[in-house]
């Protein structure tokens, strides 16, 4: 069945696409509060 000219498989892939983006969204910002960065990188 088409919905909009699109298939069904078209809408679905959306829908993980937004999921991932905002489990990836909710991710950096638990990252970004528990990581410290500093001004300086140390090279090894």
């Amino acid at each position: 069945m088409l919905y909009f000219g699109n298939s069904s498989r078209f809408w679905l892939g959306l829908q993980m696409d937004y999921y991932l983006d905002v489990a990836q969204d909710k991710s950096m910002v638990k990252i970004k509060s528990e990581v410290k960065y500093t001004a300086h990188a140390v090279v090894v």
